[in-house]
């Protein structure tokens, strides 16, 4: 409904049982409480007068049991009970009510209504606007509003709508009326067949239940047990945070996809261009050591000794320069190859995966995998490779050409690189597994952002 003129003045907080029910992938408690603080007689009559105990029974622990993504293993009948249940447990002073009742069973409807919506339910003394088809509350409202066509036809009380013969509240009453009868005698003769159906299947079971009695004469309940665990282990199952190193598999896993062609050839254009790196520090130890310019030389022959060294070192720097050059290019060709080859391999697996798949894996984790883990594979893990070659070739060219100058700096190296390997053991370790818990922790986030968007719907 649009306001098209007018204005329109709200007194007091406001709650919305909607007809699409809206829960989070999180326990029954949670959904109804919804931040609230829990009080404990308060929220046992707010799950019984909505008829809750019942479905806490078998569930397999109770309130305390995840509902899964969107409620997956709830009815649609349960799912508006919680969401009923959570406007009544906010305690609102107004109370939007958009059809509550469509997804119940008539006996339990009328619970609900008797306990919760009617004039003596927990909602007595609140503001009730309920938008329903089943005639059968009518006569139970203070005031009724006929809307056809979306405008506001008629109101008034139950008694004054029906003395307009003509009225769109009659002529609503007696269409529902004829089709009530026409369901009635579907119904009865549903109930009929239904009703052989069960009598065949119970004395079928019970001859087989009879076979399968134990020694001691109780009844087995190992099947309902492992039903339960299954369910608990399903839908409480949170995800997994791996621990320790990083296996070799998953780099071999990541070369696999960027081809076996795209790793040699940049193998190889690093180790040319460390391998001039190298050069131009030998060069360079080498010029300063040139015995020429110590030597009482003529300046032709100091002259002569310069013009060599700057052309080796401008031939070596130029050549470092096209190998890293050539390299980077080629990196980046290699992993846009990899990040590709790599989303395809998952989202093939994601789109030849069975439905249950999504029904025990939470929305938010397969965002995850799609966004900030490929950022991760995208922009992460081929560049941190990259700095780890030209760092190791950078360390080895710097040492290699201090130990060539003095290669009695040998002796300062071991006690340093055995103190930097010591530290590097508690720093790898707990940044690696900070790596992983940041990345665990998006996916409540992404998942958290969808259950908003589709409860905003």
């Amino acid at each position: 409904m649009y306001k098209h003129n007018g204005t329109v003045s709200v007194k007091g907080s406001v709650a919305l049982v909607a007809q699409q029910a809206f829960v989070l992938n999180a326990t029954v408690r949670n959904n109804i409480l919804f931040g609230a603080e829990f009080n404990e007689d308060k929220y046992n009559r707010v799950v019984a007068a909505c008829s809750l105990l019942s479905d806490f029974e078998m569930l397999p622990k109770g309130d305390k049991s995840m509902i899964g993504e969107k409620g997956i293993n709830l009815s649609g009948g349960q799912k508006h009970r919680i969401s009923l249940a959570r406007a009544v447990y906010n305690d609102a002073d107004i109370y939007l009510l958009d059809d509550p009742l469509s997804a119940v069973d008539a006996h339990v409807g009328k619970h609900i209504f008797d306990n919760v919506i009617g004039p003596s339910g927990l909602l007595r003394e609140k503001t009730r606007i309920m938008v329903t088809h089943g005639i059968q509350w009518l006569s139970e409202a203070d005031e009724i509003y006929i809307m056809t066509a979306g405008r506001m036809s008629e109101h008034g009380t139950y008694e004054s709508l029906l003395q307009s013969h003509n009225g769109d509240f009659v002529k609503f009453l007696k269409e529902r009326d004829d089709y009530i009868g026409d369901v009635e005698k579907l119904e009865k003769f549903k109930h009929k067949l239904s009703y052989r159906q069960k009598s065949t299947t119970v004395s079928v079971n019970k001859d087989k239940n009879n076979n399968e009695t134990p020694a001691d004469g109780s009844p087995s309940r190992e099947g309902s047990h492992l039903v339960e665990d299954d369910e608990e282990d399903v839908y409480d199952k949170q995800e997994q945070v791996e621990t320790g190193k990083v296996a070799w598999n998953v780099y071999l896993t990541y070369f696999k996809f960027m081809g076996l062609r795209n790793t040699l050839l940049g193998l190889l254009l690093i180790l040319v261009s460390g391998g001039f790196s190298l050069a131009f520090s030998i060069w360079l130890s080498l010029w300063t050591g040139d015995t020429v310019f110590v030597n009482n030389s003529t300046e032709s022959v100091k002259q002569a000794a310069v013009e060599k060294y700057l052309g080796g070192m401008s031939a070596l720097g130029i050549g470092e320069i096209s190998a890293v050059l050539c390299f980077t290019l080629a990196a980046a060709y290699c992993f846009c190859e990899a990040s590709g080859n790599i989303h395809k391999a998952l989202l093939s697996n994601i789109l030849h995966a069975k439905s249950s798949f999504f029904d025990v894996k939470p929305l938010g984790m397969i965002l995850n995998r799609f966004s900030k883990d490929t950022d991760v594979v995208d922009t992460g893990v081929g560049w941190s490779i990259v700095y780890l070659a030209w760092t190791t070739i950078a360390l080895i060219t710097s040492i290699g050409g201090i130990l060539y100058a003095t290669p009695f700096f040998v002796i300062a190296i071991i006690p340093i690189a055995a103190l930097y390997l010591y530290i590097q053991r508690f720093y790898i370790c707990t940044a690696r597994q900070l790596r992983r818990l940041s990345s665990k922790a998006t996916s409540p986030i992404y998942a958290h952002f969808s259950e908003t968007l589709h409860g905003s719907g």
